[in-house]
C-alpha cells in the first residue's frame, strides 16, 4: 500500500480519536461538579490525548498525529461547548492546540521510540506545571489530582528506577520553567 495513503489514514484515525475525546470531555464537563470540572477543561490534561496517540504512531509521524488529534479535540470542544467561547479564545485555543499537539505528539513519539525519559519529562512536566500553577494561583483541591496524574505518568512511561528518577526530576524542572507560561496563557484568556 502507498505510504502516503497509510499516512493519511493514520491522520484520519488520530483526528477521529481526538474528536471522540472532545465529545467525551464536553459530556464530562456538563456532569462533573465544580471545582472538579476544571480538570476536564484543562489544556495540560488535553495534551495526554496527542501524547497517547503519538506513542503508538510509526516513526516520524508523532508530531503530525499529535496535531491532528489535538486540533480535532479543540474543534469539537469549541463546537459543542456548553459555554459560548469568544472569538479571541477560539483563536488562542486553536493556536495553542497546534503547538501543544506538536509538542505532546513529539513527546509521545519519543516514549514510543525508547526515548522514554525525554518524552515523559515533557508531558509530565506540562501536567505538573499546570497543577502547580493551579494550586498556587487559582486554588482548589482538584489541582492535587492533576499533580498526582503527573506523578503517575512517570512510572507508567519509564521502566527502571533510574529512568523514573531522571524523568521525575526533569518533569519538576519543566514544571517550574512553565509557571510563567501558564500565567501568560491565563492572562491572555482573562483580559
Amino acid at each position: 500500500m502507498d505510504g502516503a495513503l497509510i499516512g493519511a489514514r493514520r491522520l484520519v484515525a488520530a483526528a477521529a480519536l481526538g474528536s471522540a475525546a472532545g465529545v467525551a470531555l464536553v459530556v464530562l464537563f456538563t456532569i462533573v461538579p465544580p471545582p472538579w470540572d476544571a480538570l476536564v477543561n484543562t489544556s495540560a490534561l488535553w495534551g495526554l490525548v496527542p501524547f497517547a496517540v503519538a506513542a503508538r504512531s510509526p516513526h516520524g509521524r508523532g508530531v503530525a498525529v499529535g496535531v491532528a488529534s489535538m486540533l480535532a479535540l479543540v474543534l469539537v470542544w469549541i463546537l459543542l461547548s456548553p459555554n459560548v467561547i469568544p472569538a479571541r479564545e477560539v483563536l488562542v485555543f486553536v493556536l495553542v492546540g497546534l503547538g501543544a499537539g506538536a509538542v505532546c505528539g513529539a513527546a509521545g513519539a519519543a516514549v514510543g521510540r525508547d526515548r522514554r525519559v525525554s518524552g515523559t519529562v515533557v508531558v509530565a512536566g506540562i501536567v505538573l506545571g499546570e497543577a502547580v500553577y493551579g494550586t498556587v494561583v487559582v486554588g482548589g483541591p482538584h489541582w492535587f489530582v492533576e499533580a498526582a496524574l503527573a506523578g503517575i505518568l512517570v512510572p507508567a512511561c519509564c521502566r527502571t528506577a533510574a529512568t523514573r528518577v531522571r524523568a521525575g526530576l526533569g518533569a519538576a524542572a519543566v514544571a517550574g520553567a512553565l509557571f510563567g507560561a501558564y500565567w501568560a496563557y491565563d492572562a491572555v484568556l482573562t483580559t
